[in-house]
């Protein structure tokens, strides 16, 4: 479908769409979850026990828009106060979350690598 403003340019629908909202829980990314209890992407691109403040510093990487509530209780684990991050996207949502789980295993990769130069750092 192809929309004409003003006679002369032309948009696909899918450029003249609003950005969407999507309500991301930590349970959606987590490895340690099976998919009866929220995880929705697969276990080899999932993290272990992610935060809601690593989903946060991975959508400012990512330089996404975004909204943290803190407190927010997943369904499915109602007894655990993770919180949830509102994402406003184009996209999938599966596209998102797995930009996300991605984003987050790199940060902790470079965390992890910084830690052992500073411990490699000290014996010497």
């Amino acid at each position: 479908m192809v929309i004409k403003i003003n006679g002369n340019n032309t948009y696909t629908k899918k450029e003249t769409v609003k950005r969407k909202r999507n309500i991301i829980w930590p349970a959606y990314i987590d490895a340690t979850l099976t998919r009866r209890y929220g995880r929705r992407i697969p276990k080899n691109i999932a993290v272990p026990n992610p935060t809601i403040e690593e989903m946060e510093e991975a959508a400012k990487e990512l330089k996404m828009k975004y909204i943290v509530e803190k407190g927010k209780k997943y369904p499915k684990t109602w007894f655990k106060s993770e919180g949830r991050i509102i994402i406003e996207e184009i996209g999938r949502k599966v596209d998102i979350i797995k930009k996300l789980a991605l984003t987050i295993s790199k940060i902790r990769n470079e965390k992890q690598k910084m830690r052992e130069s500073e411990k490699g750092k000290g014996k010497k």
